[in-house]
């Protein structure tokens, strides 16, 4: 089923469209979630917040993309497991990732509301296709840098580069834009 026949089944508040979802994108869902949490019953918990979120979102909401729709929304719910779950003692991963794009971070609340969005994306769609992809395994599905090398049989030192060459970019393209 496509991503336009489920968001008709969450609009006429057909239940099937639940289902749909998760077999379209549940693994995928629960993969970012594990990654983020590091443990499975957590990553179930905020999968399954995450479905039931977007059935309380559409409507009214329309998402032109249901995939990244769903995956924001339970990397969020991640965020704020792991946040709560090591409210006295931080994950160094977490923080790690947190400080890495600590200065590009000032506009949160844009981001939120959607508007940062836009500058972000069309910041992505500057970059070399291999740049994008290890910046978006960093910062959205959260691998480790070590995942990454090996996904993409390139050492550490160089993703760990491309990283900061590319958060100094999106930095300057942020200024650029006056989003910080």
């Amino acid at each position: 089923m496509n991503d336009k026949e489920i968001i008709a089944l969450f609009n006429s508040r057909d239940q099937r469209a639940v289902t749909e979802l998760k077999s379209k994108y549940g693994a995928y869902v629960i993969a970012v979630s594990q990654r983020i949490l590091g443990d499975r019953s957590d990553a179930e918990e905020c999968e399954n917040d995450a479905y039931l979120a977007v059935w309380n979102t559409i409507p009214p909401e329309n998402p032109k993309d249901l995939g990244a729709y769903v995956f924001r929304i339970c990397r969020n719910l991640s965020v704020d497991r792991l946040k709560h779950n090591t409210a006295k003692k931080r994950s160094a991963e977490t923080v790690a990732l947190t400080e890495e794009l600590a200065e590009c971070d000032s506009a949160e609340d844009e981001y939120i509301q959607g508007e940062l969005k836009n500058v972000i994306n069309a910041f992505l769609k500057t970059l070399k296709k291999r740049d994008r992809d290890i910046f978006l395994c960093r910062y959205y599905f959260s691998y480790s840098i070590k995942d990454i090398s090996n996904n993409f049989d390139l050492s550490e030192e160089y993703v760990r580069t491309v990283l900061s060459r590319t958060r100094a970019k999106l930095k300057e393209h942020l200024i650029k834009e006056g989003r910080i």
